[in-house]
C-alpha cells in the first residue's frame, strides 16, 4: 500500500482536545479503577468505525473516509498492528461505547489470536454547521439594488478511542475548521470537503500519538518488500448500512461517461497520491488492491487486481493482517487480461 502523505487542516481551526484522564478544567480526581485499567492495556488491534456523518451522506463516503484514516493508522503503526475497518464487522450502535454489545468484533479475535483486553476502537464523527447572511446592495446613491446571501459551513470533527473491553475513553479530541469555498484544489474535485478529510487526518494523527505508548507492534513487516497497491473504488461502492444502501445499482444507471468521471475522482480521493491518469485506470477495476508496482519474485503483475486476501475481501487492511500471521496468504487475483487466477504469496 502506497503511503498517503499528510494532510494539514486548513482555514480557521478553533481547537478542544482532551485526552482521557488528564486534568481539565471540569473534571479532577483520581482515575476511577476501569479508566485506570484500560491506560494499562497493551493494544494490538485497533478497529475503525465507519465515519458517522451527522447530516446526510451516502454510505460510500462513510466507507471511504473511513478508509483514508485507515491508511494513516497502518502507515503510524509501521503496518504491524491488526486492523478492521468498515465491512468487516457488523456494527448495530455506532455509539454505543459497550463495543462488544455493540458490534460483531470479538467474534474476529479468535482468528488473530487476540483478546478482548488488546482492542480498541477509532471512532471518527463530524457535525456540519451553517450560517446564513444577508445584506442589501446599493448604489452610488443609496438606492437598493438587490440583495446578497452567504453561506459560511463550519466542520466540527470528533475522534474518539474506546478500549473495548473496559468500555473506556482513552482519547477525545474535537475541534472545528470553516470551509473555503475559494480555496485552490488541485484534485478537480475529488473530495466534496478537503477541509474536512484534513482535520480528520490530523486528529486521528493526533489521537495515534496519544495511544503509540500502549500499541503492541508485531515485530513482523508486513508489507512486501517493492509491491504498491492503489485501492480501487468499487469496494467503497459496495459498502452500505441500514437505510444507506450501496451505490452499486446507481452507477449502472448512470451516463457511462459521467460513471466514469465519478468513479475517477473516488479514486483520486482514496488514492490522493495517484497521477489523474493512474486514477482514470482503476475506473474499470473490480473491487480490491491494484498492482500499481509488483514485488520482485512475487506471482503479481502491473495491472492485476488482489479481490479477496485467503477468501475474504481484499481491503488494504486485510492483507496486512494476514502478512502478520505465519503462513503463506492466498489471494485471487484478476489479470490485466481479466482472467482470474488464484496464487499464493509466500
Amino acid at each position: 500500500m502506497r503511503s498517503l502523505p499528510f494532510l494539514r487542516a486548513v482555514g480557521a481551526i478553533a481547537a478542544m482536545a482532551t485526552v482521557a484522564g488528564c486534568a481539565t478544567a471540569s473534571s479532577s480526581g483520581p482515575a476511577s479503577p476501569e479508566l485506570a485499567a484500560a491506560r494499562k492495556a497493551k493494544i494490538s488491534v485497533i478497529a475503525v468505525y465507519p465515519f458517522g456523518f451527522r447530516w446526510d451522506e451516502p454510505a460510500y463516503r462513510s466507507f471511504e473516509l473511513s478508509g483514508r484514516l485507515i491508511q494513516l493508522v497502518l502507515d503510524r503503526s509501521k503496518h504491524q498492528v491488526h486492523v478492521f475497518g468498515p465491512g468487516e464487522f457488523g456494527l448495530f450502535r455506532p455509539d454505543d461505547d459497550n463495543v462488544y454489545a455493540a458490534s460483531t468484533l470479538a467474534t474476529l479475535l479468535g482468528g488473530i489470536g487476540k483478546t478482548p483486553g488488546e482492542v480498541v476502537v477509532l471512532r471518527p464523527w463530524a457535525e456540519r454547521r451553517t450560517e446564513s447572511s444577508s445584506r442589501t446592495l446599493v448604489d452610488a446613491h443609496g438606492k437598493a439594488v438587490g440583495h446578497q446571501r452567504s453561506e459560511e459551513v463550519t466542520y466540527v470533527g470528533h475522534v474518539e478511542v474506546i478500549h473495548a473491553a473496559t468500555r473506556q475513553r482513552l482519547v477525545e479530541l474535537t475541534r472545528e475548521v470553516v470551509a473555503d469555498p475559494f480555496a485552490i484544489r488541485d484534485d478537480d474535485g475529488a473530495d466534496p470537503t478537503p477541509e474536512l478529510t484534513a482535520l480528520m487526518e490530523a486528529l486521528t494523527d493526533e489521537a495515534l500519538s496519544a495511544l503509540e505508548p500502549q500499541l503492541v507492534l508485531a515485530g513482523t513487516f508486513a508489507r512486501v518488500p517493492g509491491l504498491s497497491l492503489d485501492v480501487t473504488p468499487e469496494l467503497a461502492f459496495a459498502y452500505s448500512e441500514p437505510g444507506r444502501p450501496a451505490l452499486d445499482a446507481t452507477l449502472v444507471k448512470m451516463d457511462p461517461l459521467d460513471r466514469e468521471l465519478f468513479v475517477t475522482a473516488r479514486a483520486r480521493f482514496l488514492n490522493p497520491q495517484l497521477r489523474p491518469d493512474d486514477a482514470a485506470k482503476l475506473a474499470s477495476r473490480p473491487g480490491g488492491l491494484h498492482v500499481h508496482v509488483p514485488a520482485p519474485g512475487a506471482p503479481l503483475h502491473p495491472g492485476d487486481v488482489i479481490t479477496q486476501v485467503n477468501g475474504g475481501p481484499a481491503y488494504p487492511q486485510a492483507l496486512v493482517r494476514a502478512r502478520l500471521l505465519p503462513g503463506p496468504d492466498t489471494l485471487k487475483v484478476r489479470r490485466a487480461s481479466g482472467d482470474y487466477e488464484v496464487v499464493e504469496l509466500p
